[in-house]
């Protein structure tokens, strides 16, 4: 029994343990900083910017991804920015419920308020509509919904923060390189766009009692082809004259 409540006791302490130090790795959110912003509810998959459907949606959470990553600038008093790391682009106010949050380069400002009763998780409200907040659907789309205050099971509206690792100097640099690459994917579109509007040039050639054809010519020799001029014109010339009387036969 001494064996068996020993044994029980160490799990317990080394669950314990594993606990702590998995929740030491979340913080307390601050402006100026980028974060990695974790779903509780959702097995703490990570907010991530989806930049070609402009939408914000959560998965498995990776190191290297910088469109996972997220910078709080300081807005008012109470209130923050939230700009994606790769992208530099600002999360937006969706006034629908369910409707998707997107980006764009204004940015708005949210309030970032710790759950009562739930320490350590954090509620990201839209300022324009303080009850209600970003959430995690079923779908794992990120969209407007009543934000959390119970206690007891973790809502899918909150969130906690996790160090990016990354310092705002560095993000800067990541976002001018995306920014720079996306323009050249534009030019290209633009490019490729204007050419598929460009009408080939026609290859029938016109037939009329007054042209010869050019096909008629294919295969003989150049000088030829002069020769043949130069003699149709000289003729032309005798018949000109000789109608105009220039030439008398006497």
């Amino acid at each position: 029994l001494n064996t068996m409540l020993k044994r029980l006791l160490f799990i317990t302490l080394a669950t314990l343990l594993c606990c702590n130090i998995a929740w030491a790795q979340y913080v307390a959110p601050e402006t100026g900083k980028a974060y990695r912003i974790l779903n509780a509810h959702k097995n703490y998959k990570g907010m991530v910017a989806n930049y070609k459907e402009n939408i914000i949606e959560v998965m498995e959470k990776s190191n290297n991804a910088y469109e996972q990553m997220w910078v709080l600038e300081k807005a008012g008093d109470k209130s923050v920015y939230i700009k994606n790391g790769l992208t530099g682009l600002y999360v937006q106010h969706v006034s629908q419920l369910s409707g998707y949050f997107k980006m764009e380069e204004t940015p708005k400002e949210f309030f970032v308020t710790e759950n009562k009763h739930n320490n350590g998780f954090y509620n990201l409200l839209c300022t324009s509509t303080e009850s209600r907040g970003m959430h995690s659907d079923p779908f794992n789309k990120v969209v407007l919904w009543y934000s959390s205050t119970s206690s007891g099971n973790l809502s899918a509206t909150e969130w906690v923060f996790e160090d990016a690792g990354v310092s705002i100097a560095e993000l800067a640099e990541i976002e001018n390189n995306f920014r720079s690459q996306q323009d050249i994917i534009k030019n290209v579109d633009k490019y490729n766009t204007k050419l598929a509007e460009v009408k080939p040039l026609s290859t029938t050639v016109s037939e009329s009692e007054n042209f010869i054809m050019l096909k008629s010519f294919s295969g003989l020799e150049y000088k030829k082809i002069i020769g043949v001029y130069i003699g149709v014109l000289c003729i032309h010339f005798v018949w000109v004259c000789f109608s105009c009387g220039i030439f008398f036969i006497h």
